[in-house]
């Protein structure tokens, strides 16, 4: 990592801390800048923002350049004090009490919610109400008639004819083979597939479709006319095989819940009042 970025990131997060009043214990300062200390508290906190991977690769020195540019910052951020308006000093100082409460709410939270884990009833109960989105769609059994591609508009419309006067229970393997002899370059196709996988257009045509029924015929570069022979239900994911995502997703929650019931403690112990109109 580069000592300029280093720097960037160190100056940026001390201007929001240095806002907030200094801890007055006594204990020694290493570096002070016009009058004003830095702890080793202060460099341990900067780097805590650095991954370990970043520090291992920045090598012996960086302690050293994490105080460099903590003294930097203090430095800049005594002479922004000395030049902004009270106005402009006032609106940081909210900012910095802000920031404040929220690492004090978050290292609280962190200490002393209780987080109820997520119980094997939980995600049996999600699954059982949720259980459209673990579908795991159909199978169908299509048959097809397809054109080749690039056909001159009066062979398409001769085609288009001939493919839409087979009848839906035919058997269109033998007609394919009669459109051939006609001059037709026609393909016969057979598949089964899950209906998800379709490529266009079989998917849109076979979407429209009945078991039984077959399609009129899709006039479009290439030709095709449909039938849906057979449709079955593929079911649903087993629980055992989304249960783990289903943790994953019922964990926030948790979380929250968690949150909930320290802030109401919290309130219930409070006194607020709100400025009235």
């Amino acid at each position: 990592m580069r000592f300029g970025g280093v720097a960037t990131l160190v100056m940026m997060s001390w201007l929001v801390v240095s806002c907030s009043q200094e801890a007055q214990e006594a204990r020694p300062a290493l570096v002070t800048v016009n009058g004003k200390p830095i702890y080793q508290e202060h460099v341990e906190a900067m780097l805590a923002k650095f991954p370990d991977e970043a520090i291992a690769r920045a090598g012996d020195d960086f302690e050293e350049k994490i105080l460099e540019s903590l003294v930097r910052a203090k430095a800049v951020a005594e002479m922004a004090r000395a030049d902004m308006s009270a106005r402009e000093l006032e609106r940081i100082k909210s900012r910095a009490e802000l920031y404040e409460e929220e690492l004090l709410a978050a290292e609280y939270l962190k200490e002393s919610t209780d987080i109820e884990p997520v119980t094997g009833a939980m995600v049996r109960e999600y699954y059982d109400k949720n259980q459209q989105r673990y579908l795991l769609g159909n199978q169908v059994t299509i048959q097809y008639l397809q054109s080749e591609s690039g056909l001159e508009e009066p062979q398409k419309r001769a085609l288009m004819e001939k493919m839409s006067a087979v009848e839906a229970d035919a058997d269109w393997k033998t007609y394919q083979q009669t459109l051939a002899k006609d001059g037709f370059r026609v393909f016969y196709r057979s598949s089964e597939i899950k209906a998800s996988l379709l490529a266009k257009p079989l998917d849109s045509i076979v979407a429209s479709l009945e078991p039984g029924e077959a399609s009129a015929v899709f006039y479009g570069e290439t030709l095709y006319r449909v039938r849906l022979v057979k449709e079955e239900k593929l079911g649903y994911q087993p629980l055992s095989a989304v249960s783990g995502e289903i943790r994953r997703k019922l964990a926030p929650i948790q979380m929250k819940k968690a949150i909930k019931l320290v802030s109401d403690k919290a309130l219930a112990s409070a006194k607020v009042e709100y400025a009235k109109d």
